[in-house]
């Protein structure tokens, strides 16, 4: 496992901080690839004759839009999330290149069923750890692709689990697959 995957907890007073960024290449190479095709596609329409000035419009929106969807896999992005022993408030904050704040939400304690991992129903070997509401939603603690699909990755999470659960003294779930 790179060193530096995985979910990282530290302790500062009445807060657990875990901290989590995506450092699997898969996506970032899945990403340039995208982008390069798309942006290969948009110089291809650029010069094509679409018939009409709305194909042409929206064919190169449509290529313009991947070109920007294949970069966005590319940036480096990071999940902070803050569990707060003093407040009994969970704050989760997703940032992307390390500086800009893409989503930012906060919890009750209340509000939580538990934390636990999330397996992939179409991949056995993919696995989220994530916070389980009462409603039914699932906060992702990481981003995609964060653990390596070893059995190290998984203990390492499940490792992570149990010391949240151990600081918090919220319930871990077993049951999220």
């Amino acid at each position: 496992m790179h060193p530096s995957a995985g979910l990282h907890l530290e302790r500062k007073g009445d807060e657990l901080v875990v901290s989590a960024a995506r450092v699997a290449i898969a996506p970032k190479l899945f990403g340039a690839a995208f982008a390069g095709f798309s942006l290969w596609w948009l110089t291809g329409w650029s010069r094509h004759d679409a018939g009409g000035d709305l194909a042409y419009a929206s064919g190169f929106l449509l290529a313009s839009l991947f070109v920007i969807g294949g970069i966005s896999l590319m940036l480096p992005r990071s999940v902070t999330t803050i569990f707060d022993l003093g407040s009994r408030r969970v704050r989760r904050s997703e940032t992307v290149l390390n500086r800009w704040s893409l989503r930012a939400r906060s919890y009750e304690f209340t509000e939580v069923a538990g934390v636990g991992i999330v397996w992939s129903k179409s991949d056995e070997d993919d696995l989220i750890p994530v916070i389980a509401l009462k409603n039914g939603a699932k906060v992702l603690l990481a981003p995609l692709w964060s653990f390596a699909r070893t059995q190290d990755g998984f203990a390492a999470c499940d490792k992570s689990i149990d010391a949240i659960c151990a600081a918090t003294g919220l319930q871990k779930r077993d049951d999220l697959r």
